[in-house]
């Protein structure tokens, strides 16, 4: 969930692929786009963002660039 859904929890969930990592594809547009992780439906950052930053409530939440 992030700004490229409005932070709906429900739009784009991710697919297991058969060797047990998980992927999904979502276009975005050039800038910083901050984003979480849902697990276990907890927000979870990701540890191989390019950054963090802060989200709509003020919690930390994952950053990445897009050019």
């Amino acid at each position: 969930m992030g700004d490229c859904n409005d932070w709906n929890h429900t739009s784009h969930p991710m697919q297991r692929q058969p060797d047990g990592g998980w992927t999904i594809q979502i276009p975005l547009h050039h800038g910083h786009h901050r984003y979480l992780f849902l697990v276990d439906g907890l927000p979870t950052l990701d540890s191989h963002a390019l950054g963090t930053a802060r989200g709509p409530q003020g919690e930390k939440v994952s950053l990445i660039a897009v050019s």
